[in-house]
């Protein structure tokens, strides 16, 4: 996002994490913003993608169970959101990917 690289969850090789890091790629610093709102769980094989200055998080798992939840962060008030959806929601799945196309966000495999 912008000059921003964010890097959200993942595992340590032994359980799946849910810290956020922010690489500045023009100075090449890392940091570890202070965040607020309700943050996503712990997870890893989510998917991610930036629309203007939000990061949508959808989908992993935790290790156990895939997930088919949703959230949202916005990266100008380092705030999470856990958005209300409704309709067909995707099923739980890991490994997928999501790219947004005009004003719809599209989960592709899993």
């Amino acid at each position: 996002v912008g000059s921003k690289l964010y890097v959200f969850g993942g595992t340590d090789g032994t359980s799946p994490l849910n810290d956020l890091f922010v690489l500045d790629t023009r100075t090449y610093i890392w940091s570890k913003p202070v965040m607020k709102g309700t943050h996503p769980s712990p997870r890893d094989s989510h998917s991610s993608t930036a629309v203007g200055s939000k990061l949508y998080v959808f989908g992993g798992t935790d290790g156990t169970s895939p997930l088919d939840d949703l959230f949202v962060l916005d990266t100008a008030t380092n705030t999470w959101g856990k958005p209300d959806v409704f309709g067909d929601v995707p099923a739980p799945r890991e490994g997928h990917s999501t790219s947004l196309i005009g004003d719809n966000l599209l989960v592709f495999g899993g």
